[in-house]
């Protein structure tokens, strides 16, 4: 019987079929969770580390950045656990005190998490204490916003994450404390984390959350990071990402959403860390009368890599979306931005516009855009655009004729634009505290 050629493996993707082999037999979540992993690691074993062949990673070629990969995180000790939190820099801005979900070395630390004010509106359940006998029903969901989702960081994420959190909003709850997933990396060697969350959203309810991945140290560890979230009828989700990991590190998230009829969805990922991060969404609205948007703001420099990475499917008829993506690249730093919208037939009266704008403050630096259309419907409204240019001279010698030195009026430049896309998310508290941490980002020299 003739055999398949053998497939070239890289160090790092022979470590990650070690790393399931030795797992599987005794991984948490048999049963339909242990069968999601099994075909999960099978998609990703015939696909392996995405390359620059493959078009939905031609610009961000993860298999030849990820030669070799760390080891595997292990459970940090309560007090390496305390310690990388509390060295995480403090978000500041009026009025905003978020509830915290705590997530070291991929991992929820319930102890060290607050989760006060959110009894009867948010339940949080880790990963690992719903393997151990948890009955909590959204257990059975897991996995079923990705399934549609043919992406081979995903799929490797479902095949190994060890743990995460389960997080259910109350239909029709009103939750007035943001809700922070802070996660940090605690020890002194670098490491891989994997972890995975699952966020339902109830009817009508109204929730904010602010994703962050924060550096504690300097050193090269891998992130493949995982959401799934559900936001169901008439709902409000405001849905922040902060990624700002070791400049030596490499971060991959994803997020798989679907949006529900009348519901109000606003994202917004900003990206100051990491030296190659890939943020990716896919987003599908099944219902009618959805309002959603999607921003960015970037700001890279020296050898970064950031890709935003963004395809929205319009399902229905009118659905009406917003898709905005500002970059500042400096020095010899790369920024990537792919936004694709499909219109499917039937979803008549749909509304999708997408801009992306960048600003390139060296002659070494790259702006790169790909924005696309694919519509199947002829009564709808759809648009894309990019641009990419140098400071405003004239707006710089208007700053300056005011007596700001160079430098500063520079700063405050790329301030303006940046901010733009940190308000679009429609959050004063949020937007806030994010602002804060893009200035002192700013750092020009």
């Amino acid at each position: 019987m003739a055999q398949s050629p053998e497939i070239n493996r890289t160090p790092a993707e022979a470590a990650l079929a070690d790393w399931f082999a030795a797992t599987e037999s005794g991984r948490t979540g048999e049963g339909p969770i242990g069968e999601m992993r099994a075909e999960a690691f099978d998609r990703f074993r015939g696909q392996g580390l995405p390359h620059r062949r493959v078009e939905a990673y031609k610009y961000t070629d993860l298999r030849a950045t990820l030669r070799t990969l760390p080891a595997a995180a292990e459970p940090a000790s309560r007090e390496a656990a305390e310690a990388a939190l509390a060295a995480a820099p403090v978000l500041s801005g009026e009025g905003f005190a978020p509830a915290r979900i705590a997530i070291v070395n991929g991992r929820f630390v319930p102890e060290l998490s607050d989760l006060d004010g959110l009894d009867g509106a948010v339940s949080v359940h880790g990963f690992s204490e719903m393997f151990a006998g948890s009955a909590d029903p959204a257990l059975a969901r897991v996995g079923s916003l990705a399934a549609g989702v043919d992406d081979p960081m995903l799929a490797l994420n479902t095949a190994l994450f060890d743990d995460g959190v389960v997080i259910s909003v109350t239909a029709g709850a009103t939750v007035a404390r943001a809700i922070e997933l802070l996660h940090v990396v605690a020890g002194d060697a670098a490491v891989t984390t994997m972890p995975r969350h699952a966020v339902f959203v109830g009817e009508g309810a109204t929730v904010r959350f602010l994703e962050r991945h924060e550096a504690t140290s300097d050193l090269a560890h891998t992130t493949n990071a995982a959401i799934e979230l559900e936001v169901a009828a008439n709902a409000s989700v405001t849905w922040a990402k902060l990624q700002a990991e070791p400049l030596a590190a490499t971060h991959v998230g994803t997020m798989t959403t679907t949006i529900g009829t009348e519901a109000r969805f606003a994202h917004l990922t900003m990206t100051l860390g990491a030296k190659l991060a890939r943020s990716q969404i896919f987003a599908r609205v099944e219902g009618e009368f959805v309002e959603a948007s999607f921003d960015a703001a970037t700001f890279i420099k020296g050898e970064q890599h950031a890709d935003n990475t963004l395809v929205i499917d319009h399902k229905v008829p009118n659905g009406v979306s917003q898709e905005r993506f500002r970059s500042v690249v400096d020095d010899r730093a790369q920024a990537v931005v792919q936004g694709r919208i499909n219109v499917w037939p039937h979803a008549q009266k749909t509304d999708a516009r997408m801009m992306s704008n960048a600003l390139l403050l060296s002659e070494g630096c790259e702006a790169v855009n790909k924005p696309e259309l694919e519509i199947f419907a002829d009564d709808v409204q759809c648009a894309h655009g990019a641009t990419s240019g140098q400071i405003d001279e004239q707006a710089l010698f208007y700053l300056r004729s005011r007596g700001i030195p160079r430098r500063q009026a520079e700063r405050l430049l790329i301030e303006s634009f940046l901010i733009g896309a940190v308000e679009g998310i429609g959050d004063e508290e949020i937007s806030d505290a994010l602002s804060g941490r893009m200035r002192s980002a700013l750092d020009l020299g």
